[in-house]
């Protein structure tokens, strides 16, 4: 029962990351980049770039949702620690850190085309540390999932 309550709380707090996450991208950003070409039309010829680098980076969120919805399911059914679960938990690290690289990469390439300003880009190697942060602690907790359910198995057969 604990397992089933704490997998609908985790659902219900996705859900509304995933509300979030949905305003951020569909309306935030682009009513975000819209009023700054109107306050600033010589910044024209950066928004299209900005804009689709800034867009890219929800498709790992969108992952990261999708495996942690599965995840999810799993703790309900009471397999917090299995298999499946540390390598659901591994694939959204592995998407967190590549979506920091995808930040990184893009913001550095504009930075040496000029379409970048050096506060922005700073501001983005912060922005890109706090995600290879939560990447890496993500990278840590599969790993520690994956050793709880061999030590789970291990200890089944032993039964």
């Amino acid at each position: 029962m604990m397992c089933k309550q704490l997998a609908r709380c985790c659902k219900i707090s996705l859900t509304g990351g995933c509300l979030c996450l949905a305003a951020v991208y569909l309306v935030a950003v682009p009513g975000v980049a819209t009023g700054l070409l109107r306050q600033a039309p010589e910044l024209a010829d950066r928004f299209w770039p900005w804009l689709l680098l800034v867009e890219a980076t929800a498709l790992p969120c969108i992952l990261v949702a999708l495996w942690g919805w599965k995840l999810t399911g799993e703790i309900g059914r009471g397999n917090a620690f299995s298999g499946e679960s540390a390598r659901l938990v591994k694939r959204a690290s592995t998407a967190l850190l590549l979506d920091a690289a995808l930040f990184l990469a893009g913001n550095v390439v504009y930075f040496l085309l000029g379409i970048s300003h050096s506060a922005v880009a700073l501001l983005a190697l912060f922005v890109c540390a706090a995600a290879a942060v939560f990447g890496l602690a993500a990278r840590a907790l599969a790993q520690l999932v994956g050793e709880a359910a061999r030590l789970r198995e291990d200890s089944e057969l032993v039964i």
